[in-house]
């Protein structure tokens, strides 16, 4: 019985080594006051804890056309004798291919952006130019938005001059350089 008693004595000992105990601040008070003053204020305090720190995320996609220009020289036309004059003359020009010339930009960031397009020719090519039709492209922020309605802007470059004579045709050549900073 003693064995028994000593037993169940360290049992109840460890249950309560493994319990928690909650402790209160001795802010208790007991109603009704002897004093007859029923009100109690106690104080509630609050603490800010910054729950991380905000940062500026830039996800830009940019998608170019082939940038593939074709230059066509001046063609005077075929003699017609009889008439004494050139019929079916045609002015130089340069051509591409269906949006070979489209500069897509999406902003996935969370932040509202801006972009410059610039164009430089080539040594030797400076007598050819390029102009963008948005040479600044303004998107604003992501946030809000689906991947699939991000906003987007489009700019189409235009090329304009004359290739050198002493070109060799058919012979695709760098003429210039697209360049696109973020302001």
């Amino acid at each position: 019985m003693k064995k028994l008693l000593i037993m169940s004595t360290i049992m109840i000992i460890a249950m309560f080594s493994f319990t928690s105990v909650t402790a209160f601040a001795d802010n208790s008070v007991t109603f009704p006051k002897e004093s007859g003053n029923n009100v109690e204020s106690v104080p509630v305090t609050g603490k800010y804890v910054i729950g991380g720190v905000e940062t500026t995320v830039y996800s830009v996609d940019v998608s170019w056309g082939s940038m593939k220009f074709v230059y066509k020289s001046a063609y005077k036309g075929v003699w017609d004798p009889t008439n004494h004059q050139y019929t079916g003359a045609t002015e130089a020009k340069w051509t591409y291919d269906t949006d070979a010339n489209i500069i897509k930009v999406t902003n996935h960031s969370n932040i509202a952006i801006d972009l410059s397009l610039t164009y430089k020719a080539e040594n030797g090519f400076s007598n050819i130019s390029g102009t963008f039709d948005k040479s600044q492209i303004t998107l604003d922020t992501a946030e809000g938005t689906t991947p699939e309605n991000a906003p987007t802007e489009r700019a189409a470059l235009t090329i304009s001059g004359d290739l050198p004579s002493n070109t060799e045709p058919d012979t695709e050549i760098t003429i210039g350089t697209i360049t696109i900073t973020l302001n």
